[in-house]
């Protein structure tokens, strides 16, 4: 077996490695890895705020070495992304072995691999999600707590059937509308309005600090106009919708904010992004309020969508209520899984 750095123009090895995890995937009760078109967009565009690197593993033995006696078929594959910005020490990865090759010590190699790469760079700690399905074993919980990982956070990865629950909406909404009167909710698709960039922007660099992390040593960072053009930008480009809204109190300051996003060549699964109310603004059910609108919107924008996906800590006990009332159903468990390394 070899592991080499993948090169994204590539687009034979490119798709093959996007295929390893498609594959990892559609163990789960739902597949929601990316579809091909938006991954190798995304493989294609560079950031300025983290550096991505993707690596794949070939089997080298001979019946699976191509013609030219050049590597084998693609049995494994990691992308590793280093922070920068507030988070210079962290880095973190999406590790995935075919189905078909686990247990011949391909995601071992992978994540020695992995660590090396990430110790060079100066980085203190790894940060790789696991989905474990209730009631089920986990292979890849139990393959990183071998190998000196812990669980820094427990998250319901939960499911909507928009079909069976918008008709909730109505009489959620009527509820909701006294507790947030003179409030005003703005939506948008595609790219963010300019007249609410600087809203955006402050809702977005004080998410990590409102948001549950449970024991991930990750810091909030710095948002601006700049970022939010490159990342509209590179959903564009990758195909993604994506829609928002923003809460704006009484005297016009931001207040709350939610995201969705919907894949054009995926369209049948939405991806919640994230949805945070500042503090000074709860108990006004302005979460609810957000929620729906980004349903409403996104249910006019593509009605092929049939799910939306998404995520909460075990103790975010009022946004799982919300997400609880809006008929969100818990299909799995995502564990952050964390390794550090002593600071200098």
């Amino acid at each position: 077996m070899s592991i080499a750095v993948v090169d994204p123009a590539d687009d034979d090895v490119l798709r093959a490695v996007w295929s390893v995890a498609r594959a990892a995937h559609d163990l789960r009760p739902h597949n929601t890895y990316w579809a091909w078109e938006p991954f190798r967009a995304t493989q294609r565009t560079p950031r300025s705020d983290l550096e991505t690197v993707l690596l794949a593993a070939y089997d080298d033995r001979g019946d699976d070495r191509g013609a030219s006696g050049g590597p084998g078929a693609v049995v494994g594959m990691v992308e590793l992304q280093l922070f920068g910005q507030a988070n210079p020490h962290l880095a973190a990865a999406d590790l995935h072995v075919h189905p078909d090759h686990r247990g011949r010590g391909v995601g071992t190699a992978l994540l020695a691999e992995l660590e090396r790469r990430v110790t060079e760079a100066g980085r203190t700690a790894l940060l790789m999600e696991v989905f474990v399905t209730p009631g089920e074993t986990s292979p890849g919980r139990d393959f990183g707590l071998r190998r000196g990982f812990s669980v820094a956070m427990e998250e319901g990865f939960k499911a909507c059937d928009l079909g069976a629950t918008e008709d909730r909406w109505d009489a959620l909404e009527a509820e909701a509308a006294p507790r947030h009167d003179g409030y005003r909710l703005v939506t948008w698709q595609r790219r963010v309005p300019e007249e609410l960039m600087a809203a955006y922007c402050r809702l977005q660099s004080v998410f990590l600090d409102e948001a549950p992390l449970g024991e991930m040593e990750i810091q909030a960072e710095p948002w601006d106009a700049k970022r939010v053009h490159e990342r509209d930008d590179r959903l564009a480009g990758a195909g993604r919708h994506q829609i928002g809204a923003v809460a704006l109190a009484p005297d016009g300051s931001p207040a709350g904010l939610c995201e969705l996003s919907v894949a054009e060549a995926d369209p049948a699964v939405g991806m919640q992004g994230i949805t945070l109310v500042l503090p000074e603004h709860r108990g006004h059910r302005l979460g609810m309020a957000l929620k729906i609108a980004t349903q409403r919107a996104l249910r006019t924008a593509e009605p092929r969508c049939t799910h939306v996906f998404t995520d909460n800590a075990d103790v975010n006990v009022h946004m799982n209520a919300v997400n609880d009332q809006l008929g969100f159903e818990t299909v799995e468990h995502l564990l952050e899984l964390q390794k550090t390394w002593p600071r200098d």
